[in-house]
């Protein structure tokens, strides 16, 4: 029995054995050392800097292998240059600028490319004369223009994108009296009441609210109740929640933060300020990340 047992400890000990040798040969297979790279600088002869092969000095930084660019300006005409002059004539013709005459206001854009086959049989099927956009069309356009009924409106607005129906407009316009006027005046004082600034006195930091109406009646009735004096927020709220902001209270902590909508029981934290030391600030723990 002995032996048995002896056996199969000396099976599972050579188990063992191969099995870390086999995971060692793994790890040399997969787990490779990072290969040293060479130190760049032009002394050692094996790199030296893209200004060496170009005539515009470009970055100092841009280190480039000698052996490849020699190799590459060995193979190349001596007057090789890039960009390829003839590459960039092949471009020219293809340069949406090219035909900026279509155009009657023309704006230059050097990064639009089109094929310039179809274009010049656009330009070869259209009268020398033609422009874009075409009079006619513009002509046709004008009256439909929103600016042709400015004066409608007694803040003008550049609206050149604007088009509306002429024939319905032109019926609108015909039925108005002349001197109209859009916001109309007998509406503007009905509506000035009831204005949200009408009641900027009422409050100590007045924010302009242009586009803000308020029911007049009431807000009339609210100010027919209260003192001449009174503003909001009220001084004396106010006074009862100073003493209960948490800013009150910076003065134990080493690092002040803004914490202005923080309010806190004043009882509370006068007794626990009373029961520490004179001078006593807080230990901020650092935080510890998992």
């Amino acid at each position: 029995m002995n032996l048995v047992i002896q056996f199969i400890t000396n099976i599972y000990l050579l188990c063992l054995l191969k099995g870390r040798l086999l995971w060692q040969r793994i790890c040399k297979i997969v787990v490779r050392k990072t290969p040293t790279l060479p130190v760049l600088d032009e002394s050692s002869g094996l790199y030296v800097t893209s200004n060496f092969y170009t005539s515009s000095p470009l970055s100092p930084a841009i280190f480039v292998p000698k052996n490849i660019w020699d190799q590459i300006v060995d193979k190349i005409p001596s007057t090789y240059e890039i960009p390829n002059p003839v590459s960039i004539s092949l471009f020219i013709r293809m340069n949406a600028d090219a035909y900026d005459v279509l155009f009657s206001e023309p704006e230059s854009i050097p990064n639009l490319f089109v094929d310039h086959i179809m274009m010049e049989k656009i330009m070869k099927s259209i009268p020398q004369t033609y422009k874009i956009p075409d009079s006619t069309i513009e002509e046709v356009l004008q009256p439909m223009s929103g600016s042709q009924y400015d004066s409608l409106f007694t803040l003008e607005m550049e609206t050149p994108h604007l088009f509306v129906e002429r024939d319905v407009w032109d019926v609108i316009m015909n039925r108005l009296p002349a001197t109209y006027v859009l916001p109309n005046s007998a509406a503007t004082v009905n509506f000035k009441p009831m204005a949200g600034a009408h009641y900027d006195a009422l409050f100590s930091n007045a924010v302009r609210l242009e586009a803000l109406f308020v029911d007049n009646s009431i807000w009339e009735a609210i100010l027919n109740t209260i003192p001449k004096e009174y503003i909001l927020p009220n001084p004396e709220t106010i006074a009862l929640f100073a003493p209960m902001s948490g800013q009150t209270y910076h003065s134990i902590f080493p690092v002040s933060g803004h914490s202005v909508e923080v309010i806190v029981d004043e009882v509370v934290w006068k007794e626990i300020i009373s029961s520490l030391p004179k001078g006593y600030e807080v230990q901020l723990s650092p935080v510890v990340s998992a």
